[in-house]
Protein backbone atom coordinates (compact mmCIF):
# COMPACT_ATOMS: atom_id res chain seq x y z
CA UNK A 1 0.00 0.00 0.00
CA UNK A 2 1.34 3.47 -1.29
CA UNK A 3 1.18 6.42 1.47
CA UNK A 4 0.89 9.68 0.20
CA UNK A 5 3.98 11.81 1.07
CA UNK A 6 1.81 15.73 2.46
CA UNK A 7 3.70 18.90 2.43
CA UNK A 8 2.50 22.27 2.82
CA UNK A 9 4.67 24.67 0.77
CA UNK A 10 4.56 28.99 -0.50
CA UNK A 11 3.47 29.21 -3.93
CA UNK A 12 5.79 29.31 -6.20
CA UNK A 13 5.17 31.03 -9.80
CA UNK A 14 5.10 27.46 -11.43
CA UNK A 15 2.13 25.77 -9.21
CA UNK A 16 -0.55 28.54 -10.62
CA UNK A 17 -1.66 26.77 -13.54
CA UNK A 18 -2.40 23.70 -10.81
CA UNK A 19 -4.20 25.80 -8.22
CA UNK A 20 -6.26 27.30 -10.73
CA UNK A 21 -7.38 23.54 -11.92
CA UNK A 22 -7.53 22.62 -8.31
CA UNK A 23 -10.21 25.45 -7.90
CA UNK A 24 -12.47 24.88 -11.13
CA UNK A 25 -12.42 21.55 -10.03
CA UNK A 26 -14.00 22.32 -6.78
CA UNK A 27 -16.27 24.74 -7.75
CA UNK A 28 -14.57 27.95 -7.76
CA UNK A 29 -14.25 30.08 -10.81
CA UNK A 30 -10.33 29.38 -12.27
CA UNK A 31 -8.31 32.20 -13.93
CA UNK A 32 -6.23 32.59 -15.79
CA UNK A 33 -2.41 31.46 -14.39
CA UNK A 34 -0.42 34.06 -16.13
CA UNK A 35 -3.17 36.98 -14.92
CA UNK A 36 -2.70 35.33 -11.58
CA UNK A 37 1.37 35.92 -11.31
CA UNK A 38 0.79 39.09 -12.60
CA UNK A 39 -1.92 40.41 -10.07
CA UNK A 40 0.21 38.70 -7.18
CA UNK A 41 3.67 40.83 -8.42
CA UNK A 42 1.85 44.10 -9.01
CA UNK A 43 0.20 44.57 -5.46
CA UNK A 44 1.05 48.26 -5.17
CA UNK A 45 -0.30 47.63 -1.58
CA UNK A 46 3.04 46.14 -0.63
CA UNK A 47 4.18 49.36 0.35
CA UNK A 48 7.13 48.28 2.15
CA UNK A 49 8.19 45.27 -0.72
CA UNK A 50 8.58 42.59 2.28
CA UNK A 51 8.93 39.51 1.00
CA UNK A 52 5.32 37.81 1.89
CA UNK A 53 4.19 34.64 0.38
CA UNK A 54 1.38 34.64 -2.28
CA UNK A 55 0.16 32.02 -0.31
CA UNK A 56 0.27 27.93 0.43
CA UNK A 57 -0.34 24.86 -1.08
CA UNK A 58 -0.64 21.53 0.26
CA UNK A 59 0.72 18.71 -1.66
CA UNK A 60 0.19 15.08 -1.86
CA UNK A 61 3.21 13.65 -3.00
CA UNK A 62 3.84 16.32 -5.81
CA UNK A 63 0.47 17.00 -6.63
CA UNK A 64 -1.69 19.73 -5.53
CA UNK A 65 -5.07 19.08 -3.65
CA UNK A 66 -5.23 22.26 -1.42
CA UNK A 67 -4.40 26.16 -1.28
CA UNK A 68 -5.03 29.05 0.66
CA UNK A 69 -3.81 32.39 -1.03
CA UNK A 70 -2.75 35.53 0.89
CA UNK A 71 -3.29 38.93 -0.32
CA UNK A 72 -1.34 41.88 1.00
CA UNK A 73 -3.76 44.51 2.20
CA UNK A 74 -3.32 48.07 2.86
CA UNK A 75 -5.66 50.14 5.47
CA UNK A 76 -5.10 53.51 6.98
CA UNK A 77 -6.05 54.18 10.89
CA UNK A 78 -5.17 57.49 12.74
CA UNK A 79 -2.75 58.67 9.63
CA UNK A 80 -0.81 55.13 10.46
CA UNK A 81 -0.38 52.33 7.41
CA UNK A 82 -2.07 49.16 8.94
CA UNK A 83 -0.82 46.29 7.25
CA UNK A 84 -2.99 43.33 6.82
CA UNK A 85 -3.14 40.34 4.75
CA UNK A 86 -6.61 39.03 3.09
CA UNK A 87 -7.04 34.85 2.79
CA UNK A 88 -8.48 34.09 -0.56
CA UNK A 89 -9.61 31.08 -2.58
CA UNK A 90 -9.28 28.87 -0.01
CA UNK A 91 -10.17 25.26 -0.98
CA UNK A 92 -8.63 21.59 -0.34
CA UNK A 93 -9.49 18.65 -2.35
CA UNK A 94 -12.69 16.15 -0.54
CA UNK A 95 -10.33 13.11 0.28
CA UNK A 96 -7.64 15.67 1.94
CA UNK A 97 -9.83 18.08 4.03
CA UNK A 98 -8.50 16.69 7.52
CA UNK A 99 -5.38 18.45 6.63
CA UNK A 100 -7.38 21.85 5.82
CA UNK A 101 -6.66 23.56 9.83
CA UNK A 102 -2.52 22.76 9.58
CA UNK A 103 -3.14 24.19 5.90
CA UNK A 104 -5.28 27.45 7.31
CA UNK A 105 -2.57 27.69 10.16
CA UNK A 106 -0.06 28.79 7.88
CA UNK A 107 -1.88 31.81 7.00
CA UNK A 108 -3.52 32.75 10.35
CA UNK A 109 0.24 32.23 11.78
CA UNK A 110 2.31 34.31 9.66
CA UNK A 111 4.30 37.28 10.68
CA UNK A 112 4.83 41.00 9.16
CA UNK A 113 0.90 41.74 9.32
CA UNK A 114 -1.04 43.99 11.94
CA UNK A 115 -3.76 42.51 10.81
CA UNK A 116 -5.25 39.55 9.15
CA UNK A 117 -8.79 39.22 7.40
CA UNK A 118 -10.99 37.10 5.32
CA UNK A 119 -13.80 38.90 3.91
CA UNK A 120 -15.37 35.78 2.42
CA UNK A 121 -16.09 33.08 5.02
CA UNK A 122 -19.04 30.66 4.40
CA UNK A 123 -20.49 28.52 6.45
CA UNK A 124 -17.94 25.51 6.93
CA UNK A 125 -15.03 28.00 7.33
CA UNK A 126 -16.87 29.97 10.72
CA UNK A 127 -15.90 26.97 13.17
CA UNK A 128 -12.42 27.17 11.53
CA UNK A 129 -11.99 31.02 11.81
CA UNK A 130 -13.39 30.90 15.36
CA UNK A 131 -10.95 28.48 16.40
CA UNK A 132 -7.40 30.55 15.25
CA UNK A 133 -9.17 33.37 16.81
CA UNK A 134 -10.62 35.37 14.15
CA UNK A 135 -14.10 37.35 14.87
CA UNK A 136 -16.50 38.79 13.12
CA UNK A 137 -16.51 42.64 12.93
CA UNK A 138 -18.52 44.42 15.06
CA UNK A 139 -20.67 46.01 12.36
CA UNK A 140 -23.45 43.51 12.93
CA UNK A 141 -25.30 44.77 10.21
CA UNK A 142 -22.48 43.84 7.55
CA UNK A 143 -24.75 40.35 6.88
CA UNK A 144 -28.12 42.19 6.39
CA UNK A 145 -27.91 42.63 2.33
CA UNK A 146 -30.26 45.44 1.56
CA UNK A 147 -31.60 45.62 -2.10
CA UNK A 148 -33.40 47.63 -4.89
CA UNK A 149 -35.68 45.13 -7.50
CA UNK A 150 -35.45 47.13 -10.36
CA UNK A 151 -37.21 45.03 -12.83
CA UNK A 152 -40.18 43.87 -10.69
CA UNK A 153 -40.99 41.07 -13.96
CA UNK A 154 -37.65 39.76 -14.37
CA UNK A 155 -36.94 39.60 -10.99
CA UNK A 156 -40.00 37.54 -10.45
CA UNK A 157 -38.71 35.17 -13.64
CA UNK A 158 -35.31 34.49 -12.33
CA UNK A 159 -36.99 33.96 -8.54
CA UNK A 160 -39.01 31.10 -10.55
CA UNK A 161 -36.45 29.61 -12.29
CA UNK A 162 -34.42 29.39 -8.80
CA UNK A 163 -37.59 27.21 -7.31
CA UNK A 164 -38.03 25.27 -10.45
CA UNK A 165 -41.72 26.26 -10.68
CA UNK A 166 -42.93 25.46 -14.18
CA UNK A 167 -42.83 27.43 -17.63
CA UNK A 168 -46.35 27.82 -17.89
CA UNK A 169 -47.30 28.50 -14.24
CA UNK A 170 -44.16 31.15 -14.50
CA UNK A 171 -46.03 32.86 -17.25
CA UNK A 172 -49.53 33.04 -15.92
CA UNK A 173 -47.76 34.13 -12.83
CA UNK A 174 -46.23 37.06 -14.34
CA UNK A 175 -49.16 38.42 -16.47
CA UNK A 176 -51.13 37.93 -13.08
CA UNK A 177 -48.20 40.27 -11.17
CA UNK A 178 -48.07 42.29 -14.50
CA UNK A 179 -50.24 45.37 -13.37
CA UNK A 180 -48.09 45.27 -9.98
CA UNK A 181 -44.96 45.76 -11.72
CA UNK A 182 -46.16 48.94 -13.57
CA UNK A 183 -47.36 50.68 -10.40
CA UNK A 184 -44.54 49.07 -8.75
CA UNK A 185 -42.40 50.76 -11.64
CA UNK A 186 -43.82 54.32 -11.63
CA UNK A 187 -43.33 54.33 -7.38
CA UNK A 188 -39.57 53.38 -8.22
CA UNK A 189 -38.71 55.97 -10.89
CA UNK A 190 -40.38 58.69 -9.32
CA UNK A 191 -37.83 58.24 -5.97
CA UNK A 192 -34.97 57.61 -8.08
CA UNK A 193 -35.56 61.02 -10.11
CA UNK A 194 -33.18 63.54 -9.25
CA UNK A 195 -30.95 65.94 -10.82
CA UNK A 196 -27.57 63.92 -12.11
CA UNK A 197 -25.88 67.03 -13.70
CA UNK A 198 -22.69 66.62 -11.07
CA UNK A 199 -22.15 63.40 -12.29
CA UNK A 200 -20.25 61.39 -14.42
CA UNK A 201 -18.90 58.17 -15.27
CA UNK A 202 -14.82 57.15 -14.96
CA UNK A 203 -13.18 54.21 -16.68
CA UNK A 204 -11.09 52.12 -13.91
CA UNK A 205 -8.17 52.78 -16.35
CA UNK A 206 -8.75 56.91 -16.11
CA UNK A 207 -8.86 57.06 -12.32
CA UNK A 208 -6.36 59.73 -11.58
CA UNK A 209 -4.90 62.00 -8.92
CA UNK A 210 -8.43 63.20 -8.09
CA UNK A 211 -9.17 60.38 -6.30
CA UNK A 212 -5.69 60.30 -4.28
CA UNK A 213 -6.68 64.17 -3.22
CA UNK A 214 -10.42 62.32 -2.10
CA UNK A 215 -8.43 60.10 0.09
CA UNK A 216 -6.20 62.18 1.29
CA UNK A 217 -8.77 64.51 2.25
CA UNK A 218 -11.45 61.63 3.88
CA UNK A 219 -8.11 59.76 5.98
CA UNK A 220 -7.55 63.39 7.42
CA UNK A 221 -10.69 64.08 8.46
CA UNK A 222 -11.49 60.92 9.85
CA UNK A 223 -8.39 59.21 11.39
CA UNK A 224 -10.68 56.99 13.69
CA UNK A 225 -11.70 55.11 10.56
CA UNK A 226 -9.91 51.83 9.32
CA UNK A 227 -10.54 52.68 5.51
CA UNK A 228 -9.10 50.30 3.08
CA UNK A 229 -6.55 51.80 0.61
CA UNK A 230 -8.10 54.01 -1.89
CA UNK A 231 -5.23 55.52 -3.78
CA UNK A 232 -5.85 55.51 -7.24
CA UNK A 233 -2.99 53.32 -7.98
CA UNK A 234 -4.55 50.72 -5.65
CA UNK A 235 -8.10 51.23 -7.56
CA UNK A 236 -6.31 50.67 -10.28
CA UNK A 237 -5.08 47.38 -8.95
CA UNK A 238 -7.88 45.91 -7.43
CA UNK A 239 -9.91 45.82 -10.40
CA UNK A 240 -7.32 44.23 -12.64
CA UNK A 241 -8.61 41.21 -13.19
CA UNK A 242 -11.84 41.81 -13.93
CA UNK A 243 -12.57 39.80 -16.87
CA UNK A 244 -15.10 42.75 -18.41
CA UNK A 245 -14.15 45.95 -18.00
CA UNK A 246 -17.54 47.09 -18.84
CA UNK A 247 -18.91 44.75 -15.71
CA UNK A 248 -16.92 47.70 -13.61
CA UNK A 249 -18.84 51.02 -13.47
CA UNK A 250 -16.96 54.44 -11.24
CA UNK A 251 -19.70 57.03 -11.19
CA UNK A 252 -18.09 60.13 -9.60
CA UNK A 253 -19.46 63.60 -8.48
CA UNK A 254 -17.26 66.18 -9.59
CA UNK A 255 -18.34 69.75 -8.24
CA UNK A 256 -16.40 73.02 -9.60
CA UNK A 257 -14.42 70.25 -10.68
CA UNK A 258 -13.55 68.74 -7.66
CA UNK A 259 -14.25 65.19 -6.94
CA UNK A 260 -16.40 64.89 -4.03
CA UNK A 261 -16.91 61.74 -3.96
CA UNK A 262 -17.81 58.25 -5.71
CA UNK A 263 -19.89 54.85 -6.09
CA UNK A 264 -18.67 51.43 -7.46
CA UNK A 265 -20.37 48.87 -8.95
CA UNK A 266 -20.03 45.41 -10.89
CA UNK A 267 -22.74 43.52 -12.42
CA UNK A 268 -22.68 39.52 -11.43
CA UNK A 269 -24.50 37.31 -14.11
CA UNK A 270 -26.14 34.47 -12.75
CA UNK A 271 -27.56 32.99 -16.04
CA UNK A 272 -28.67 29.49 -14.75
CA UNK A 273 -31.72 31.47 -13.56
CA UNK A 274 -31.26 34.37 -15.87
CA UNK A 275 -30.49 36.70 -13.33
CA UNK A 276 -28.46 40.41 -13.75
CA UNK A 277 -27.41 41.50 -10.93
CA UNK A 278 -25.43 44.58 -9.90
CA UNK A 279 -23.46 44.93 -6.42
CA UNK A 280 -22.54 48.33 -4.78
CA UNK A 281 -18.98 47.77 -4.14
CA UNK A 282 -17.47 51.12 -2.68
CA UNK A 283 -19.36 54.45 -1.42
CA UNK A 284 -16.74 57.00 -0.69
CA UNK A 285 -17.79 60.32 0.14
CA UNK A 286 -16.42 63.28 1.70
CA UNK A 287 -17.69 64.19 5.06
CA UNK A 288 -20.29 61.15 4.39
CA UNK A 289 -22.15 63.64 2.14
CA UNK A 290 -26.27 62.73 2.60
CA UNK A 291 -26.93 64.50 -0.61
CA UNK A 292 -24.36 63.42 -2.47
CA UNK A 293 -24.60 59.58 -1.26
CA UNK A 294 -28.35 59.73 -2.20
CA UNK A 295 -27.63 61.11 -5.64
CA UNK A 296 -24.76 58.61 -6.40
CA UNK A 297 -26.92 55.71 -5.21
CA UNK A 298 -30.08 56.99 -7.55
CA UNK A 299 -27.90 57.29 -10.61
CA UNK A 300 -26.37 54.01 -10.45
CA UNK A 301 -30.31 52.42 -9.68
CA UNK A 302 -31.33 54.36 -12.83
CA UNK A 303 -27.78 52.88 -14.87
CA UNK A 304 -29.19 49.59 -13.48
CA UNK A 305 -32.35 49.98 -15.06
CA UNK A 306 -31.39 51.17 -18.07
CA UNK A 307 -29.12 47.92 -18.85
CA UNK A 308 -32.14 45.93 -17.94
CA UNK A 309 -30.62 44.65 -14.60
CA UNK A 310 -33.09 43.35 -12.21
CA UNK A 311 -31.24 43.67 -8.80
CA UNK A 312 -28.52 46.49 -7.38
CA UNK A 313 -27.77 45.47 -3.78
CA UNK A 314 -25.87 46.84 -0.83
CA UNK A 315 -23.57 44.60 1.64
CA UNK A 316 -22.28 46.10 4.07
CA UNK A 317 -21.11 49.98 5.00
CA UNK A 318 -21.76 52.11 7.91
CA UNK A 319 -25.57 53.30 9.08
CA UNK A 320 -24.96 56.68 7.63
CA UNK A 321 -24.60 55.21 4.07
CA UNK A 322 -27.16 52.43 4.42
CA UNK A 323 -29.98 55.12 5.90
CA UNK A 324 -29.68 56.83 2.32
CA UNK A 325 -30.13 53.59 0.49
CA UNK A 326 -33.31 52.85 2.76
CA UNK A 327 -35.22 56.09 1.43
CA UNK A 328 -36.56 54.57 -1.32
CA UNK A 329 -38.25 51.59 -1.69
CA UNK A 330 -35.68 48.27 -0.31
CA UNK A 331 -35.80 45.09 0.46
CA UNK A 332 -33.45 42.93 2.57
CA UNK A 333 -32.38 39.70 3.19
CA UNK A 334 -29.60 38.19 5.52
CA UNK A 335 -26.83 35.86 4.79
CA UNK A 336 -26.78 32.56 7.06
CA UNK A 337 -23.08 33.37 8.31
CA UNK A 338 -21.08 36.97 9.14
CA UNK A 339 -18.81 36.88 5.91
CA UNK A 340 -16.19 39.28 7.24
CA UNK A 341 -13.81 38.44 10.15
CA UNK A 342 -10.67 39.31 11.41
CA UNK A 343 -7.28 38.93 13.67
CA UNK A 344 -4.75 41.19 15.38
CA UNK A 345 -1.83 40.60 15.08
CA UNK A 346 -0.66 44.52 16.51
CA UNK A 347 -2.37 44.63 19.99
CA UNK A 348 -2.05 48.53 20.13
CA UNK A 349 -5.17 47.96 17.75
CA UNK A 350 -7.46 46.14 20.23
CA UNK A 351 -9.41 48.30 21.79
CA UNK A 352 -10.10 50.12 18.90
CA UNK A 353 -11.25 47.10 16.35
CA UNK A 354 -13.60 46.00 18.67
CA UNK A 355 -15.53 49.08 18.33
CA UNK A 356 -18.26 49.20 15.50
CA UNK A 357 -17.19 53.17 14.78
CA UNK A 358 -14.20 52.30 14.01
CA UNK A 359 -15.07 50.15 11.09
CA UNK A 360 -15.86 51.16 7.35
CA UNK A 361 -16.66 47.93 5.42
CA UNK A 362 -17.60 47.72 2.08
CA UNK A 363 -16.91 44.80 -0.41
CA UNK A 364 -14.06 46.79 -1.48
CA UNK A 365 -12.16 45.21 1.83
CA UNK A 366 -10.23 41.82 1.31
CA UNK A 367 -10.72 39.77 -1.62
CA UNK A 368 -14.70 40.40 -1.58
CA UNK A 369 -14.69 42.34 -5.05
CA UNK A 370 -10.99 40.66 -6.19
Amino acid sequence: MTVNKITIEEISKDDWPEVEALKNRNGLIGEDPDLQKLFFASNPNNIHKKSFPDGWVLKSNKDIVGVICSIPVLYNFRGEDIIAAAASSFVVDLEYRNHSLSLFSKFSNQEGFDLLVDTTALDPVDKLLKLFKFYPIPNMDYHNILFYIIDLSAFIESVFLKLKVPGLITKFLKIITFPISIVYKVLNDYSHKKDFSSIKEIKIDSVNEDFDMLWNEKINSEPNKLFTNRTSSSLKWHFSKSNNSDDVKIFSYYKNKRLYGYIIIRCEKTKKINLKRYKIIDIFVKDDNNKIINNLISYSFNYVKKNKGSVLEMLGFTGTVRENFKKNIFFTRKLSTMPYHFKIINNDLLDALNTESCWYPTPLDGDSSI
